[in-house]
């Protein structure tokens, strides 16, 4: 029967090495700030690449023009999806200067 260490409720901060609260939201030492979630920049990269890409593939297979107005309404939603699923942890960022 293997014994585990206790959980503890410190840890170090994964940009600067501080020690940190295992709750803590930010790190007072280096200013580092964790997030949940994509970014707006994230957000819009995904949006764009959806939006650009399933009208072109579409474009190619069969243009027309209804076709292709329901397929980009269609690469945008799923590219704000493909944002979130991908992004849906939290991650620490150092601060900007």
């Amino acid at each position: 029967m293997s014994i585990q260490p206790p959980a503890t409720s410190v840890k170090p901060c994964p940009v600067c090495g501080a020690v940190l609260r295992g709750t803590a939201d930010s790190c007072d030492h280096c200013g580092a700030v964790r997030e949940f979630g994509p970014t707006k920049i994230e957000v819009a990269r995904t949006v764009l690449i959806g939006g650009i890409a399933a009208p072109a593939i579409t474009a190619i297979l069969r243009p027309s023009v209804v076709l292709l107005a329901i397929m980009t309404v269609v690469g945008l939603v799923a590219g704000f999806y493909v944002a979130y699923s991908r992004h849906a942890v939290d991650r620490w960022s150092a601060p900007r200067r």
